[in-house]
């Protein structure tokens, strides 16, 4: 759109009238400043964070150091932790201590600040419990006493028995026999006590000395080592040799038969049982008052052979193989109390029942079934 501009003549003066054009279909735009825009963002993003993380790592420095001060000073157990200038100090002490003592030693804590370091916490919260140290427990002692074991050797068999003071020791020896021989049968008992005497080397030399053995056992009472059983022959010396190892002091009775004296051990007890046989009431375990004589005739056998005896009862096969296993058993262990009563060593007898499993005869007959009932008595091996 144009502007007229009229020009008008006048007496006095001329007046000139310029026309000038301007557009008017555009609006007129103002400036502002955009670009501050995200420089106010990140200054408000920073102020936040200032005002979220600062707080923070300033309570944990306070904490922080009011905890290192209160431990130097000889409070190792207390936990310190802070909100704003507020310190609040836990923990449990073995001693009785005064909480205005913790307080006042917290309140020293400086910190750095804007106008350098200054006092830190203003307020200290004291929440602490008294729980005393128990007293030590004293360690237990073991007691000392004496250890017994004893090592057997009989039907291919190892058997070690008795007392070992601790797993160790029960492990080394198993071990150790398992290496010689292929049959072991571990019966060891752990005391967890200390044993008197040489018992590391009565045990070590009487695992040396079974492996002599043919039949037989190594014992050791306290401090002693005694052996009774059949050697094999030339052996003897070997076993000897062991045993005067372990000193005077340590040596218990030995008794030893070689295979040859063993054999006719067996042969006397045979002779003498095939002349007569020890009685028994029917059915019973009761020995006849008439087999007593026999009896006495055996306990002398038994005196010049020393060493482990085995009773063994058989029986015919009238009957339960059960019953018949039982009444066998019982016999044998009947003549061996009557040998215990004539003086034979209780340890040295073995009573076995093998009932009807190990006739001799035929059962067919009467005269077969009278021999099959029988008691027999040899060296155990």
């Amino acid at each position: 759109m144009a502007t007229e501009v009229r020009a008008e003549a006048t007496a006095s003066k001329t007046v000139t009238t310029i026309r000038r054009w301007r557009r008017t279909d555009q609006a007129t735009e103002r400036w502002w400043p955009w670009g501050i825009i995200p420089l106010l963002g990140l200054l408000l993003l920073l102020l936040f964070a200032v005002a979220i993380f600062a707080p923070v790592s300033v309570e944990s420095d306070v904490a922080r150091q009011a905890e290192a001060r209160l431990k130097e000073a000889g409070y190792s157990w207390v936990e310190v932790a802070a909100d704003g200038q507020r310190v609040i100090v836990r923990g449990t002490s073995p001693t009785p201590v005064a909480e205005a003592t913790l307080a006042a030693l917290t309140k020293t804590t400086e910190c750095e600040t804007t106008f350098g370091r200054h006092q830190c916490p203003t307020d200290v919260s004291v929440d602490v419990q008294f729980a005393p140290t128990p007293p030590p427990v004293p360690a237990v002692v073991p007691s000392v006493r004496a250890h017994a074991f004893e090592f057997e050797r009989f039907s291919g068999r190892v058997v070690l028995r008795g007392e070992v003071p601790n797993e160790e020791t029960r492990r080394r020896l198993v071990a150790a026999a398992r290496r010689e021989f292929s049959d072991v049968v571990d019966e060891l008992r752990i005391t967890n006590e200390h044993p008197k005497g040489p018992y590391d080397e009565a045990s070590k030399g009487a695992l040396q000395i079974v492996a002599f053995l043919v039949s037989g056992k190594a014992g050791y009472a306290g401090q002693r080592l005694g052996v009774n059983g059949v050697v094999a022959e030339g052996r003897r010396g070997d076993v000897e040799r062991i045993l005067a190892g372990l000193g005077a002091d340590n040596q218990g009775s030995v008794t030893l038969l070689e295979e040859r004296q063993a054999t006719e051990c067996d042969e006397a007890f045979a002779g003498r049982l095939s002349r007569s046989k020890i009685q028994f009431a029917t059915a019973s375990a009761v020995v006849r008052q008439g087999s007593m004589p026999l009896l006495e005739a055996l306990a002398e056998i038994a005196r010049k052979c020393p060493v482990t005896l085995q009773i063994e009862g058989h029986t015919d096969d009238v009957g339960t193989d059960e019953s018949n296993e039982m009444l066998s058993r019982n016999r044998a262990a009947s003549v061996r109390r009557i040998l215990n009563d004539l003086g034979i060593e209780d340890d040295r007898l073995v009573a076995l029942g093998f009932g009807e499993r190990r006739p001799i005869a035929s059962n067919s007959t009467r005269i077969g079934k009278a021999k099959n009932r029988r008691i027999e008595i040899k060296i155990r091996r």
